[in-house]
């Protein structure tokens, strides 16, 4: 019988706590984020937003047509938020209906779904469950995670905050409801 350590045990403590509270993608490392415990996520600080311009030079398709979308005509003419889901994730799962209502509240914002990690059909039966069929709200496919990869995400959910003057912000985990509200705070302040 292999003996265990408290070293051994407290890694593996922490490791269980992170995989609660998102799921990690297929990477060699994983580093925790500081974690807001009442909304499950963690905002980049105003001083090291990014700007988006360079970051959205892509083009994805979008789930449901297929037809190409230009990464920075997803907040050229309002702010947005941009969440990173894999549908078989369970917290993944619990967030779409809480985007979906954000989005119905907020039609000045853009809300992009970028889907990944599964097939076509998993990502239509997800919009579909949370109801996700919302006007404002586009959905892209990154199935193997070039786009995840690209912005550095280390798990999902993971939000991109945009606000109208390509300023970029990072919102690592779960949103929840509280969280989106400061999300769209964070992106459009007169909303």
């Amino acid at each position: 019988m292999k003996n265990f350590n408290k070293t051994t045990m407290l890694g593996a403590a922490v490791a269980l706590a992170f995989g609660l509270a998102s799921c990690a993608a297929d990477r060699p490392e994983v580093v925790m984020a500081e974690r807001d415990t009442e909304t499950q996520m963690a905002f980049v600080e105003p001083e090291n937003s990014e700007d988006a311009g360079e970051a959205f030079e892509f083009a994805a398709p979008e789930l449901f047509t297929g037809q190409m979308v230009d990464g920075k005509d997803l907040f050229v003419d309002s702010p947005a938020i941009v969440t990173f889901v894999d549908p078989n994730c369970p917290v993944c799962l619990s967030e779409g209906p809480k985007l979906a209502e954000a989005a119905q509240e907020h039609p000045g914002v853009n809300f992009v779904i970028v889907h990944g990690y599964s097939n076509a059909q998993s990502y239509a039966d997800y919009v579909n469950r949370s109801d996700l069929n919302v006007e404002n709200m586009i959905h892209l496919v990154d199935t193997e995670g070039v786009l995840t990869n690209r912005f550095g995400l280390l798990f999902q959910p993971s939000s991109l905050l945009i606000d109208d003057g390509g300023n970029m912000t990072v919102a690592a985990g779960s949103l929840g409801v509280d969280g989106i509200n400061e999300a769209v705070a964070i992106i459009d302040p007169d909303a």
